[in-house]
Protein backbone atom coordinates (compact mmCIF):
# COMPACT_ATOMS: atom_id res chain seq x y z
CA UNK A 1 0.00 0.00 0.00
CA UNK A 2 1.27 3.51 -1.16
CA UNK A 3 1.50 6.21 1.38
CA UNK A 4 -0.41 9.82 -0.16
CA UNK A 5 -0.47 13.07 0.77
CA UNK A 6 -0.25 16.90 0.36
CA UNK A 7 2.04 19.15 1.40
CA UNK A 8 -1.10 21.02 2.93
CA UNK A 9 -2.01 18.09 4.91
CA UNK A 10 1.29 17.45 6.23
CA UNK A 11 1.70 21.20 6.56
CA UNK A 12 -1.92 21.36 8.67
CA UNK A 13 -0.81 18.38 10.67
CA UNK A 14 2.44 19.70 11.86
CA UNK A 15 1.25 22.65 12.40
CA UNK A 16 -1.43 21.10 14.89
CA UNK A 17 1.33 18.95 16.48
CA UNK A 18 3.31 22.04 16.92
CA UNK A 19 0.65 23.87 18.64
CA UNK A 20 0.18 21.50 21.07
CA UNK A 21 3.95 20.79 21.94
CA UNK A 22 4.00 25.11 22.32
CA UNK A 23 1.02 24.48 24.81
CA UNK A 24 2.63 21.67 25.92
CA UNK A 25 5.69 23.55 26.96
CA UNK A 26 4.50 26.94 28.16
CA UNK A 27 1.92 25.14 30.91
CA UNK A 28 4.18 22.46 31.67
CA UNK A 29 7.04 25.41 32.71
CA UNK A 30 4.37 27.11 34.94
CA UNK A 31 5.06 24.07 37.47
CA UNK A 32 8.09 25.85 37.97
CA UNK A 33 6.95 28.94 38.97
CA UNK A 34 8.70 30.22 41.99
CA UNK A 35 7.47 32.98 43.90
CA UNK A 36 10.17 35.67 43.97
CA UNK A 37 10.29 38.66 46.21
CA UNK A 38 12.21 40.45 43.71
CA UNK A 39 11.86 41.56 40.09
CA UNK A 40 13.74 38.59 38.50
CA UNK A 41 13.17 36.70 36.83
CA UNK A 42 11.97 32.84 37.07
CA UNK A 43 12.87 29.41 35.77
CA UNK A 44 9.23 29.46 34.38
CA UNK A 45 9.82 32.59 32.10
CA UNK A 46 12.04 31.27 29.19
CA UNK A 47 10.18 28.57 28.65
CA UNK A 48 6.97 29.94 28.89
CA UNK A 49 8.28 32.38 25.87
CA UNK A 50 9.28 29.89 24.08
CA UNK A 51 6.41 27.81 24.33
CA UNK A 52 4.24 30.25 23.49
CA UNK A 53 6.32 31.31 20.82
CA UNK A 54 6.37 27.73 19.09
CA UNK A 55 2.27 27.70 19.35
CA UNK A 56 1.61 31.47 18.25
CA UNK A 57 3.89 30.79 15.11
CA UNK A 58 2.70 26.86 14.43
CA UNK A 59 -1.69 29.14 14.43
CA UNK A 60 0.34 31.65 12.46
CA UNK A 61 1.24 28.63 9.78
CA UNK A 62 -1.85 26.61 10.30
CA UNK A 63 -4.28 29.94 9.26
CA UNK A 64 -1.59 30.55 6.46
CA UNK A 65 -1.91 26.35 5.41
CA UNK A 66 -5.84 26.63 5.94
CA UNK A 67 -5.95 30.09 3.53
CA UNK A 68 -4.27 28.48 0.41
CA UNK A 69 -5.95 27.48 -2.55
CA UNK A 70 -2.95 26.57 -4.62
CA UNK A 71 -3.47 23.55 -6.77
CA UNK A 72 0.07 22.15 -6.53
CA UNK A 73 -0.12 22.64 -3.18
CA UNK A 74 -3.40 20.74 -2.09
CA UNK A 75 -2.56 18.08 -5.05
CA UNK A 76 -1.73 14.63 -3.19
CA UNK A 77 1.50 12.62 -4.27
CA UNK A 78 3.36 10.03 -3.17
CA UNK A 79 4.95 9.51 -0.22
CA UNK A 80 9.04 9.00 -0.80
CA UNK A 81 10.83 6.95 1.42
CA UNK A 82 13.30 10.21 2.07
CA UNK A 83 9.70 11.98 3.36
CA UNK A 84 9.15 9.33 5.81
CA UNK A 85 12.61 9.67 7.25
CA UNK A 86 12.78 12.78 7.67
CA UNK A 87 9.14 12.81 9.35
CA UNK A 88 10.34 10.28 11.79
CA UNK A 89 13.67 12.07 12.51
CA UNK A 90 11.32 15.10 13.19
CA UNK A 91 8.24 13.19 15.51
CA UNK A 92 11.68 11.58 17.68
CA UNK A 93 13.16 15.02 17.68
CA UNK A 94 9.79 16.18 19.15
CA UNK A 95 9.74 13.19 21.58
CA UNK A 96 13.92 13.42 22.45
CA UNK A 97 12.46 17.27 23.14
CA UNK A 98 9.49 15.90 25.87
CA UNK A 99 12.15 13.74 27.56
CA UNK A 100 14.53 16.62 27.99
CA UNK A 101 11.48 18.09 30.03
CA UNK A 102 10.71 15.62 31.70
CA UNK A 103 14.66 14.55 33.28
CA UNK A 104 16.29 18.50 33.36
CA UNK A 105 15.25 18.55 36.69
CA UNK A 106 16.76 14.88 38.14
CA UNK A 107 19.52 14.62 36.04
CA UNK A 108 20.46 18.30 36.17
CA UNK A 109 21.64 20.66 33.49
CA UNK A 110 24.61 19.03 32.61
CA UNK A 111 24.30 15.29 32.50
CA UNK A 112 20.73 15.81 31.00
CA UNK A 113 22.16 18.07 28.27
CA UNK A 114 24.67 16.59 27.45
CA UNK A 115 22.39 13.54 26.52
CA UNK A 116 20.27 15.36 24.85
CA UNK A 117 22.82 16.64 22.72
CA UNK A 118 23.99 13.37 22.01
CA UNK A 119 21.05 11.30 20.40
CA UNK A 120 19.94 14.85 18.71
CA UNK A 121 22.87 15.01 16.77
CA UNK A 122 22.53 11.29 16.49
CA UNK A 123 19.05 11.27 15.36
CA UNK A 124 19.63 14.41 12.84
CA UNK A 125 23.05 13.30 11.27
CA UNK A 126 22.57 10.63 8.20
CA UNK A 127 24.08 7.14 9.16
CA UNK A 128 27.07 7.64 6.65
CA UNK A 129 27.72 10.40 7.69
CA UNK A 130 28.19 10.75 11.72
CA UNK A 131 31.27 11.18 13.27
CA UNK A 132 31.12 9.64 16.64
CA UNK A 133 34.35 11.59 17.98
CA UNK A 134 33.12 14.73 16.96
CA UNK A 135 29.48 14.67 18.53
CA UNK A 136 30.58 13.34 21.80
CA UNK A 137 33.14 16.00 22.09
CA UNK A 138 30.33 18.44 20.73
CA UNK A 139 28.02 16.66 23.38
CA UNK A 140 30.24 17.34 26.66
CA UNK A 141 31.92 20.64 26.17
CA UNK A 142 29.01 22.88 24.39
CA UNK A 143 26.90 22.14 28.08
CA UNK A 144 30.13 22.54 30.04
CA UNK A 145 30.33 26.52 28.46
CA UNK A 146 26.74 27.44 28.85
CA UNK A 147 26.95 25.93 32.66
CA UNK A 148 30.10 28.27 33.29
CA UNK A 149 28.34 30.75 31.20
CA UNK A 150 25.18 30.71 33.08
CA UNK A 151 26.40 29.72 36.94
CA UNK A 152 29.84 31.47 36.90
CA UNK A 153 29.05 34.61 34.32
CA UNK A 154 25.79 35.44 34.45
CA UNK A 155 25.24 34.43 38.09
CA UNK A 156 22.16 31.86 37.82
CA UNK A 157 21.65 28.77 39.31
CA UNK A 158 20.81 25.68 37.32
CA UNK A 159 20.08 22.06 38.07
CA UNK A 160 22.43 20.16 39.07
CA UNK A 161 20.75 16.45 39.43
CA UNK A 162 22.77 13.76 40.08
CA UNK A 163 26.22 15.52 40.07
CA UNK A 164 25.02 18.00 42.73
Amino acid sequence: MKLKTSKKGTDILSSILLILLGAFIFFYAIRYHEVMLTNDLTDAFLPQVCGGAIAVLALVRLIKCLLNKDEKYCASHEVERGEITDLLRGLGSIALLGAYVFTYRNLGFLVSTALYLFIQLTLLTQKGKRHWLLTVIISIVLPALLYLLFVKVLNYTLPTGILG
